[in-house]
């Protein structure tokens, strides 16, 4: 039987071996003893000698029966090897939903208070004529004679968009309580 050098040292070595190959592929028991003697002598060339017997298996396709209690030791000795993994200890309050939560408080508040800036400050137009005693001190007149639409600036930062030949009249000078706007034509009150 030809067995492999004392200078085997890669796994193509062993694989081009013939005594290593029918070694694997017909595991006769006098073939057995020789190849674990072999293996005492060398110990420093056993993870050399398994790497070529998986891949000789592998390139011929050949498979091989592990008895069940050899796989259940080995796993046992995997699983020993392998480090502790950390428990997850999952929180009692997903912030997750919270988020989502906050987001919609927002955007409601946000509603809540334009509706609100809206509803408080009732507009009336009617389209009744009001012939009321004006005073030119308190008063703003602007008349759009320009053929486009005019925007004008009301004291409390709101806006009138003024359709052409259209009136506004209004305080001068701003009033927490009320607001007073008399509009002849066409507006748009923002």
């Amino acid at each position: 039987m030809n067995l492999p050098l004392e200078n085997c040292s890669t796994v193509e070595d062993f694989l081009e071996n013939d005594a290593f190959r029918i070694w694997v592929t017909k595991r006769r028991p006098e073939d057995q003893r020789l190849w674990q003697e072999w293996l005492r002598q060398h110990p420093d060339k056993r993870d050399l000698y398994e790497q070529a017997v998986a891949t000789f298996l592998v390139l011929q396709g050949k498979q091989i029966s592990i008895p069940a209690q050899e796989v259940k030791a080995k796993t046992g000795e995997i699983l020993d090897h392998l480090p502790e993994v950390p428990k997850v200890v999952m929180p009692l309050f997903n912030w997750q939903w919270g988020r989502w939560v906050a987001a919609a408080a927002v955007v409601g508040l946000a509603f809540y208070w334009q509706l609100g800036n809206r509803i408080s400050k009732p507009i009336d137009l009617s389209n009744k004529s009001v012939v009321q005693p004006v005073m030119d001190t308190d008063w703003k007149i602007v008349r759009n004679a320009t053929g486009q639409p005019l925007v004008v600036l009301l004291p409390d930062n709101s806006s009138v968009l003024l359709s052409s030949g259209s009136q506004l009249r209004f305080h001068k000078q701003n009033t927490d309580t009320l607001r007073e706007v008399y509009l002849q034509g066409e507006g748009f009150l923002k």
